[in-house]
C-alpha cells in the first residue's frame, strides 16, 4: 500500500511548480552549493547514498501527509454530499449546501 501511495503522490504532484519567490530561490541556491561541497569533499557515491538514506527516513512523513490529505478530501466531499460516516446526522449539512431553488 505504501508503494501505491508513493506512486499516487508523485503522480498527483508532478506538475506542481516550485515557488518563484526570491527567498525560495536563495534557499535552493544555498542547498545546491552545500550539496556540491559535500559531493566534492566526500565523493559522489557518498552523497548519493546519503540522499537515498535521507529520503528513506523522511518518506513516512511524506506519505502520512499525503494520506491525511486524501482522507480530508474524501471526508470533505462526503460531508458536502451529505454522506459522511463521521457525522451523527448527515442531513444537517443538506440545508447548508442546498440552493434556494430546491
Amino acid at each position: 500500500m505504501s508503494q501505491f501511495l508513493d506512486d499516487l503522490h508523485f503522480f498527483c504532484t508532478a506538475d506542481i511548480p516550485a515557488p518563484s519567490d526570491p527567498a525560495y530561490r536563495a534557499a535552493m541556491n544555498a542547498l545546491c552549493d552545500m550539496e556540491e561541497k559535500i559531493e566534492k569533499g566526500m565523493g559522489k557515491d557518498f552523497f548519493l547514498r546519503y540522499d537515498d538514506a535521507n529520503h528513506q527516513v523522511q518518506m513516512w512523513q511524506l506519505l502520512e501527509s499525503f494520506r491525511a490529505g486524501l482522507r480530508f478530501g474524501a471526508d470533505f466531499a462526503l460531508e458536502i454530499w451529505c454522506h459522511s460516516s463521521q457525522v451523527s446526522d448527515p442531513s444537517r449539512f443538506h440545508a447548508a449546501f442546498t440552493s434556494p431553488q430546491e
